[in-house]
């Protein structure tokens, strides 16, 4: 099978694995320029804050089935931009950074429960993630990124038949659970029937034995597919965004209430987004992927 199919098994069978620290945590080579702040005193209002000062450790749940954002490597290790992100923020703080990898559905749970202190797993702003969790303000938002772009991965042979959501009236189309592209896939495709899944590779699958007649993936991610499955491509429209336009980009999610950690993220946050860090963070995760192979190129 293709080398994106045998990485897609690998990721199911690395979900138990329980993270690195900053010493080891594998980040590609991408060059700090922020100095590790110091943070010698307890934020008033903030348990977890409190928490991840006292211990030394950040705790992150990720689902590491999103490349270029969150991926395993060739060791079962989680890489790409968004892990990149969350070493960085352990670095700010002070502190080791130690990744929790899970099914996406879980990680707002465990962030819910206190297993982990963060979830950095390309989330974007939805409204019941919003009234459940504290969120973050948006980072890789910028014109071209991964965030800005949904489409369906399709077989080959169905490209032309549905050049628009429109025209997939009624089909059954895959989604992994409780994502963005669930909820366009859901809002644009009249009367679609859905599919859940919880990891990306088992829509694929299903697209390729005839379950389902598409996925809703990011445009990243279905040219990732499209590149290496012979018998897929992608269709030829995008979701329409504008609708969503004023919760561009991806966020971070912390426990409802934790006001003053989400605030010190935030603050990380935006010095990521006017340094443009996140960009060099992307580029470098793509590049990790495409030793994997796995291309986003056209």
């Amino acid at each position: 099978m293709k080398k994106i199919l045998k990485l897609s098994i690998a990721l199911l069978l690395g979900l138990t694995i329980v993270g690195c620290s900053s010493n080891d945590a594998p980040v590609e080579e991408v060059e700090e320029t922020t100095e590790t702040t110091e943070t010698t005193e307890a934020a008033e209002g903030s348990d977890v804050l409190n928490k991840i000062l006292d211990s030394g450790v950040l705790v992150v749940a990720t689902s590491p089935d999103y490349p270029p954002m969150e991926f395993l490597d060739e060791n079962s290790q989680p890489v790409g931009s968004d892990m990149m992100l969350a070493q960085h923020i352990a670095d700010v703080l002070g502190v080791e950074l130690k990744i929790e990898t899970m099914e996406f559905a879980g990680t707002l749970t465990a962030v819910d429960t206190g297993k982990v202190d963060l979830a950095i797993s390309g989330f974007g702003w939805k409204e019941d993630r919003a009234e459940n969790y504290e969120l973050s303000i948006g980072y890789n938002n910028e014109e071209g990124a991964e965030s800005s772009c949904h489409t369906v991965l399709l077989k080959k042979e169905d490209v032309e038949k549905y050049p628009t959501p429109e025209s997939m009236d009624g089909l059954t189309i895959a989604a992994q659970a409780a994502s963005l592209q669930e909820m366009y896939a859901k809002d644009q495709i009249p009367n679609v029937q859905l599919e859940i899944v919880q990891q990306i590779d088992q829509g694929v699958i299903a697209l390729q034995t005839g379950k389902v007649q598409g996925i809703s993936l990011s445009c990243d991610i279905a040219k990732g597919y499209a590149n290496t499955l012979e018998d897929t491509g992608i269709a030829l429209f995008e979701f329409d965004l504008s609708m969503y336009e004023d919760y561009a980009g991806n966020v971070i999610a912390a426990k409802k209430g934790e006001t003053a950690l989400i605030e010190k993220v935030n603050e990380i946050l935006t010095d990521v987004n006017e340094t443009g860090k996140f960009v060099e963070w992307d580029k470098a995760a793509k590049a990790k992927a495409r030793e994997l192979g796995i291309d986003f190129e056209e």
